[in-house]
């Protein structure tokens, strides 16, 4: 999946999942500052998330914040319960080893000091950047 269909996914996801399209700043939706790579655990995480807020009548629950930090995926929401708390627990877990570029079978590694997750042939790419612009 390349950014464009990314961003096409994400602007579908705010459309089919309410919590997203009135959540983020000043209710204009939820950018996911993530890759593509982490689309599939995602839209499990979404799934789910939809089931409770369905199930437990949480008609205000939002999801505030969604980004890759550290090389780990962060979900922040408006409001919490256990169900909610696993879910998302469940997704952050999942994203430790997959790639946040491609989605295949990922591994947490620093380079030049930045924490990343990517599966070996999207580190070799990554590395290789950050060598390049490095020496520019």
């Amino acid at each position: 999946m390349n950014l464009d269909e990314f961003i096409t996914w994400q602007n579908e996801c705010e459309k089919r999942y309410i919590f997203l399209g009135k959540g983020g700043f000043m209710g204009r939706g939820v950018p996911f500052e993530c890759g593509p790579g982490w689309q599939k655990l995602l839209e499990e995480l979404f799934e789910e998330l939809e089931e409770i807020r369905v199930r437990d009548k949480l008609e205000e629950f939002t999801v505030v914040q969604l980004k890759e930090k550290f090389g780990g995926l962060r979900v922040y929401t408006s409001y919490n319960t256990d169900a909610i708390d696993e879910a998302i627990d469940k997704a952050e877990e999942k994203a430790w080893n997959t790639c946040m570029t491609c989605g295949k079978p990922g591994k947490y590694s620093i380079v030049y000091g930045w924490r990343v997750t990517y599966c070996p042939k999207c580190l070799k790419e990554y590395t290789k950047e950050q060598d390049e612009w490095r020496n520019e």
